[in-house]
């Protein structure tokens, strides 16, 4: 992964489990941390060493601004 990296792909949805709830989203944008990664990044997206929560590495899905429908 480097900077300005982005793409854009389909994916299967999430699982979600008996104590969640899954939302359909109508719209997503970037936020300041999503152009902050993508103008110089990577910069917090784990690349080689898994992230200590998730277990993820890049390439990873970004967008928390979101409306749902």
């Amino acid at each position: 992964m480097q900077k300005k990296d982005i793409r854009v792909e389909n994916v299967d949805g999430p699982v979600v489990g008996a104590q969640e709830a899954k939302i359909k989203i109508k719209w997503a944008g970037i936020c300041g941390s999503d152009l902050h990664e993508y103008v110089a990044g990577p910069i917090t997206i784990p690349t080689e060493t898994p992230h200590p929560l998730t277990k993820g590495t890049a390439p990873v899905i970004m967008s928390q601004e979101f409306a749902e429908r």
